[in-house]
């Protein structure tokens, strides 16, 4: 626990509270092995104050500060002057963190060198050591890299930060006076913004008590995955620049490699991807994805108004774009779930391992495209089957 209150006061901790006591909390039902504990919904109940039966999917609370907390870490350790006997990390997808012991280095004694008896006994050793340093450099251009470093490692190389181009959604509300007039009472502003309204379902409205909002939400399957590549880049040194809506132009993408996060509500991403071999459609004014070669669809059967279904597609498109001529991630969930799971998808790198471990020798250098189906649980999306691959 030294070690963890020295991190706690150090500047990177001390001025965001809501970490000091999200990563103290963690650390200790780490350490005593209370998993229960360690899961999100007991988080957001005994840390955050949330009901016992908050809806963990709809309230991000716990993934958000968590998110932080492993940004903080990483700019605590990437200090250049940074000692430290054990080293904390929370790999994404979990809330139990890690220790990692460092090593410190034995106090070096000065011995002296010994002369070399003969002149050619030190040009062999030395031409010997130049021979195997040339072969460990030929081998390591030849080694395989990791997938997740061939995915990214186009965008990681870049000077410039990556533009993650976010969707831009039209979300609707009613006038303050309606909420009133439905709800039978004042509303104040919190209602107004968060609780829904439940009248009879024969009641009228008129168009002018409803209020379209451009240009200020971002569903949550999108924030999932907007945070997920921002903690990947920042991880590597890189910096995410994340615009909204209209903030968004052609010239960003000209300039930067980017990520376009979702489908429907992202018009780079609709107008980039539709030449593409996976490209989202829509039938009866039901989403879906289409196979451009094969000419198989993969609707959304079930899908509710509200936009819950118990499966979600995602298309997963890594290219060297054309129209660009800079690499470009979309991550297109057809819902929220498939965004999200595809945010998770691309920054896990035993996932990526997974997926590319049959593909073509340099295939960090074409252009992929990945069709994933995910199961969703509760509204919660599950680990992501790779249905279909297309690398040229």
């Amino acid at each position: 626990m030294e070690e963890l209150n020295r991190l706690l006061a150090s500047e990177t901790f001390r001025n965001s509270r809501q970490s000091e006591k999200l990563l103290r909390y963690l650390v200790t039902n780490t350490l005593e092995e209370h998993e229960e504990a360690l899961r999100e919904r007991a988080i957001g109940v005994n840390l955050f104050g949330r009901e016992q039966k908050y809806d963990t999917n709809e309230d991000s609370i716990v993934r958000v500060s968590a998110n932080e907390v492993r940004k903080r870490l990483h700019r605590y350790y990437a200090q250049p002057d940074m000692e430290a006997s054990i080293r904390f990390s929370m790999p994404l997808g979990s809330y139990r963190v890690q220790f990692e012991t460092v090593a410190t280095n034995p106090p070096v004694r000065e011995v002296a060198a010994p002369v070399p008896e003969k002149r050619t006994t030190l040009w062999w050793v030395s031409g010997g050591i130049g021979f195997v340093c040339l072969i460990a450099i030929l081998l390591y251009g030849l080694w395989p890299k990791a997938a997740i470093e061939e995915f990214w490692g186009p965008a990681l190389a870049s000077d410039r930060p990556v533009v993650i181009l976010a969707p831009n959604p039209v979300v609707y509300n009613f006038r303050r006076d309606t909420h009133q007039r439905l709800r039978g009472k004042a509303t104040s502003h919190v209602q107004w913004q968060m609780d829904p309204l439940t009248p009879p379902p024969d009641t009228t409205l008129q168009w002018r008590e409803v209020v379209p909002i451009i240009d200020q939400y971002v569903g949550m399957g999108s924030a999932h995955a907007i945070s997920d590549v921002s903690v990947l880049l920042s991880k590597h040194g890189r910096r995410g620049d994340i615009r909204f809506g209209s903030a968004s132009s052609f010239q960003d993408l000209l300039n930067s490699p980017a990520v376009l996060v979702g489908a429907y509500a992202n018009r780079w991403t609709l107008q980039l991807t539709d030449e593409l071999r996976f490209v989202c459609g829509e039938r009866g004014q039901t989403p879906e994805i289409v196979d451009r070669v094969s000419g198989k669809t993969y609707p959304l059967k079930n899908l509710q108004p509200d936009g819950r279904t118990p499966e979600d597609y995602a298309i997963v498109s890594r290219l060297f774009h054309p129209k660009t001529g800079n690499l470009m991630i979309a991550l297109a969930g057809v819902t929220q779930y498939g965004t999200q799971a595809a945010g998770e998808f691309v920054t896990d790198p035993a996932r990526l391992e997974e997926a590319f471990r049959s593909a073509p020798r340099g295939w960090g250098r074409r252009n992929v495209q990945l069709l994933l189906r995910i199961p969703v649980v509760e509204r919660v999306p599950g680990r992501p089957e790779v249905v279909a691959t297309h690398i040229w």
